[in-house]
């Protein structure tokens, strides 16, 4: 209950911030190339979903955002690690 009341403040202050931004609308080009992109996600992962279970898939992509970001973020960490000096690192 908390929770959900925090995220409606916080959806109510960035609409709020955003309400004076006009965003034009998409070409129609622009709106059926979207249209057929998420065409082909969502047969992809029809096609997946076949074989495996909808958790296996879930679990795989946020492991692989995991390893992803730590791999992105791994010489920032060493940098960090290495302007400690009582570490003696690299």
């Amino acid at each position: 209950m908390v929770i959900k009341a925090l995220f409606q403040l916080i959806y109510d202050i960035f609409e709020f911030i955003t309400s004076p931004i006009q965003i034009p609308q998409f070409s129609p080009e622009v709106s059926q190339t979207l249209d057929s992109a998420s065409q082909y996600i969502e047969s992809g992962l029809s096609y997946v979903a076949y074989w495996t279970h909808w958790q296996f898939i879930i679990t795989l992509f946020v492991l692989a955002l995991a390893v992803g970001t730590f791999i992105r973020h791994y010489g920032l960490i060493l940098w960090i690690l290495r302007k400690i000096p009582f570490l003696d690192i690299g």
